[in-house]
């Protein structure tokens, strides 16, 4: 029986553990926390890329996705595609209010409408702080893209 409460703990503590992990209670501070930045990070370059960028010019410009019930909005009654709206806008104030409460102020910030993506430039603490939070499913570098016409 000894055994068996020994396992039962260490099943209770391993899920304790995995619990705390998607709800964000670990910061990522121990050795494998920057893979999942990295995952997060969707540019060309990768984490390390946006990191060097802050290093060069003290901020970078990103565009980040934040977590909501994805569901296509020509596929919506009119009525759920104006909740669908009120979502994305939640849950972009969240991600804002999160970051900014934090102590870190991110400028030039634009939300959309229909999408639910925050342009925004940050320095690397906060660029850090985005990358750690649950919320934020990716940030990519928000680079210029010519248009193509064929």
């Amino acid at each position: 029986m000894g055994k068996h409460l020994s396992l039962l703990s260490r099943l209770v503590l391993v899920s304790c553990f995995v619990v705390g992990l998607l709800a964000g209670f670990f910061d990522g501070d121990c050795a494998w926390g920057n893979e999942g930045k990295e995952s997060k990070v969707t540019s060309s370059g990768g984490y390390s890329h946006l990191q060097s960028k802050v290093k060069k010019k003290g901020v970078v410009k990103i565009m980040v996705k934040v977590r909501t019930a994805d569901a296509a909005e020509s596929l919506l009654q009119k009525r759920d595609a104006g909740d669908e709206r009120l979502i994305i806008s939640g849950a972009q104030e969240k991600v804002i209010r999160e970051i900014e409460s934090a102590g870190h102020k991110p400028v030039h910030v634009h939300t959309f409408k229909y999408i639910p993506y925050i342009a925004m430039t940050v320095d690397g603490a906060a660029l850090d702080a985005l990358l750690s939070s649950p919320d934020v499913i990716s940030v990519e570098e928000d680079v210029p893209v010519p248009p193509v016409l064929d």
